[in-house]
């Protein structure tokens, strides 16, 4: 087919973000069959006016354990669905963790 493209794949349903001791559990459900990855876009708020994005790739399972989050720390998690061709759905809907740490 000539000027034809690919359809991005279904945006996956995030379902939850569980803090646990220092870890978020991130959990979603897939949405569309030719899903054969994911990508978390996890955005750490460093200060008031200061943030970081990193992605986390080729994930292919529907948990994903985020190790080592920083005390007091504000974090926002969306999944993203990848097909076979590299392409990526819309990101879900940003989740987000503040990791408290308990009073003394």
């Amino acid at each position: 087919m000539h000027g034809s493209t690919l359809a991005k794949p279904q945006t996956p349903t995030f379902i939850d973000a569980i803090v646990k001791n220092s870890s978020a559990v991130l959990r979603w459900k897939n949405n569309d069959s030719r899903t054969k990855s994911y990508t978390i876009i996890q955005t750490t708020q460093d200060s008031w006016i200061s943030s970081t994005t990193q992605e986390i790739t080729g994930i292919t399972g529907t948990t994903y354990t985020v190790k080592d989050l920083k005390p007091d720390t504000q974090y926002r998690f969306q999944i993203m669905a990848v097909d076979v061709n590299n392409i990526a759905s819309i990101p879900t809907e940003p989740a987000n963790v503040l990791f408290s740490t308990p009073d003394r």
